[in-house]
């Protein structure tokens, strides 16, 4: 937390955990360490789809599904994991499978310092039409796991934490997109961000 004229500015990250880390055997113990960093600030956990998203991916070339069906699948294959992450690290998960439809000042509300959540992202796609105050984003592949964390990252004006199971080679947004590093759509999104932290998680 910071003071501005005496009043207490929190301080806000959103920390989306890559979906491959879920297959390593030691990520919990350094995601717990990592978050130490953090407990005086609000932390919102969310978490990439991984293996099973790939899948996904692999069934729409092999079947010829639609974009928007594969891409809301992936985001509730990223919302199971959120759950399993914040039942394994014991924190609270907002918003769950059968929730439609999010609370915005409600969940304004639980902003609060000190405060360790994670965040499921389906129920914030669904309110789109009704006014989610999320950044629009394309449904193809070009928008992963990265970007819909930073779309969450503008909303709450916070800092950007992506957890990965490799080192960022340059810190250089296109040349990261270029590579598969981060999805396509994330050097434009990102650019609205103010802080944005590439973690190596394993090393």
């Amino acid at each position: 937390m910071n003071k501005v004229n005496n009043k207490v500015i929190n301080k806000v990250n959103v920390i989306k955990i890559g979906g491959s880390l879920l297959t390593t055997t030691n990520y919990l113990p350094r995601l717990q360490a990592y978050l130490e960093q953090f407990t005086e600030h609000s932390n919102l956990l969310i978490c990439g789809g991984g293996l099973e998203v790939e899948r996904i991916r692999q069934h729409q070339l092999q079947y010829n599904l639609r974009h928007k069906e594969c891409h809301y699948n992936s985001i509730q294959v990223m919302d199971r994991n959120t759950r399993l992450i914040c039942e394994k690290l014991g924190v609270t998960c907002h918003g769950n499978e059968q929730e439609q439809f999010i609370d915005m000042n409600r969940l304004a509300s639980l902003v609060q310092p000190g405060t360790t959540q994670g965040l499921e992202v389906l129920p914030f796609f669904n309110q789109h039409e009704s006014g989610s105050g999320l950044p629009r984003l394309p449904i193809s592949w070009c928008v992963t796991s990265d970007s819909i964390a930073a779309s969450f990252a503008i909303k709450f004006k916070a800092d950007l934490h992506l957890l990965k199971s490799t080192f960022a080679p340059t810190q250089e947004l296109e040349t990261l997109a270029r590579t598969g590093y981060v999805d396509r759509h994330f050097p434009l999104i990102a650019s609205d961000i103010s802080s944005v932290r590439f973690v190596d998680l394993l090393h």
